[in-house]
């Protein structure tokens, strides 16, 4: 605390307020960045048809199916989150 006295000499006061570092490192904006971590994945999914046996015993074949399987397909993040997966770290590309 600053005191002027009569003659326009400034003194100070020593500061009694006992207070922590953090009181002056926050600037208000500490939880700007954090975000809804939640997010829905649709991770793995596979079709797969069996050939009837039919048709594979004429091509003397025993048994024969064909696959499809895709990773990774969709997920669904907070409006806010602008990141990509939310899995790996950093921004959409």
């Amino acid at each position: 605390m600053a005191v002027t006295d009569a003659n326009g000499v400034v003194t100070y006061a020593p500061n009694t307020i006992p207070t922590i570092a953090n009181a002056y490192l926050d600037d208000g904006n500490s939880g700007r960045n954090v975000l809804d971590g939640g997010f829905v994945k649709l991770r793995d999914v596979g079709l797969t048809y069996d050939i009837p046996t039919s048709f594979t015993n004429s091509l003397r074949i025993g048994r024969a199916s064909l696959g499809l399987y895709a990773r990774n397909l969709k997920f669904w993040l907070d409006k806010n989150n602008t990141f990509g997966d939310p899995e790996v770290n950093g921004p959409v590309l």
